[in-house]
């Protein structure tokens, strides 16, 4: 360790709250592997999009070309990867991994029921269906 005050190198067996040096106070210290934040890469973060926005995608198309139960089997399955890469991502949740996944499975399919319903909402507004 290095003396922030007198770039003295300090030997690991000395090292303490003050320079053995010049008598000042050393700073924090911190482990090599608590220096910064977590990064997740950037495959997951690539993939949770593709699973956030291809789940649905698919969905719409296999409704278009009448795969019966494609357009419900889709947008779960999109919403699973999404939420097992936003596990990986955040990891600094305080659950453990399965769990983590479940919630935020759930949270993601929640994101899709609410733009379904406003999607549906506005065509009903705008066609005068409901009238």
């Amino acid at each position: 360790m290095k003396c922030q005050h007198c770039q003295t190198n300090i030997p690991d067996h000395l090292v303490g709250p003050l320079c053995p040096a010049c008598g000042n106070a050393l700073g924090p210290i911190t482990p090599p592997d608590a220096a910064g934040p977590l990064k997740a890469p950037r495959s997951y973060w690539l993939a949770l999009w593709i699973a956030f926005l291809g789940g649905p995608a698919l969905g719409i198309l296999a409704l278009k070309f009448r795969v019966t139960p494609g357009f419900l089997v889709f947008p779960l399955v999109g919403a699973v990867f999404s939420g097992y890469y936003l596990a990986k991502i955040c990891k600094r949740v305080n659950l453990p991994f399965p769990a983590a996944v479940v919630i935020f499975t759930v949270c993601v399919l929640g994101i899709y029921t609410g733009i379904m319903f406003f999607g549906c909402l506005a065509v009903v507004l705008t066609s005068g269906i409901g009238r």
